[in-house]
């Protein structure tokens, strides 16, 4: 029979029809605290640090979620949510960057220092916050900053990339979806027409389109693959 991760008490397989305990509640609490964790993550970030005299809300999560991964999860989803906002411009200049290492520098300190054979405590926090993705999402909306800024990444071309004399590479994503775009031409309007009976098994109709053209694009997928960037090409 397996135990609650929050009350650490059984959970029957019958509820509570056979006399098993309500963890409807339980459940509930756990959602409101994922709520509130990552809700106050996001704004830290945003805000650049994290307060190191936590609300009573963060340490109440903290002693709820002590049996399961859920503290880190929501900590995760409301960094997530932070890095996107930052990039909703799709670049991070220098004082979003600053302020999400105050974040994780502040945290960190929240979090005891672990074993000489385990990674650091800085380590483990920037893994705990990216697993829902938000390195690659700091990476590349870096990349792209510097780029505005005139400032090339220093990376080698992904392999088989052939240049042209004095063309130089600037830059590379993996696993981009890939489509172009179709423009066409339809009409809309109405069609008129008749038909004449020149004899008993013979007649003749004639039709009228009174439209008018209305141009529509649709975006047609070509698949994904490895989108390059130089000075002068884009493969």
């Amino acid at each position: 029979m397996k135990l609650c991760p929050y009350c650490n008490k059984k959970i029957s397989f019958f509820g509570t029809t056979f006399g098993g305990i309500e963890h409807t509640k339980c459940n509930s609490d756990a959602e409101k605290h994922k709520s509130f964790v990552r809700s106050y993550v996001k704004n830290e970030a945003l805000s650049g640090r994290f307060n190191k005299i936590a609300p009573n809300e963060f340490n109440d999560a903290q002693k709820y979620f002590s049996n399961t991964p859920e503290l880190e999860e929501s900590m995760a989803a409301g960094f997530d949510d932070a890095v996107e906002e930052m990039c909703d411009d799709v670049m991070l200049d220098d004082k979003e960057l600053n302020d999400l290492e105050n974040f994780i520098n502040d945290l960190t300190t929240r979090f005891q220092d672990n074993d000489a054979n385990e990674p650091s405590t800085r380590e483990y926090v920037i893994k705990m916050l990216s697993q829902y993705g938000a390195l690659k999402t700091i990476a590349d909306a870096r990349t792209l900053y510097q780029l505005r800024q005139g400032i090339a990444p220093n990376i080698q071309p992904p392999a088989g990339l052939m240049l042209n004399k004095n063309e130089t590479f600037i830059y590379y994503w993996g696993s981009v979806q890939c489509s172009t775009l179709n423009v066409k031409t339809k009409y809309r309007g109405r069609s008129t027409g008749g038909s004449y009976r020149i004899s008993k098994k013979f007649s003749i109709r004639h039709t009228e389109h009174r439209g008018r053209p209305v141009s529509y694009s649709e975006w047609n997928n070509k698949g994904s693959g490895v989108l390059a960037i130089t000075d002068k090409h884009i493969f």
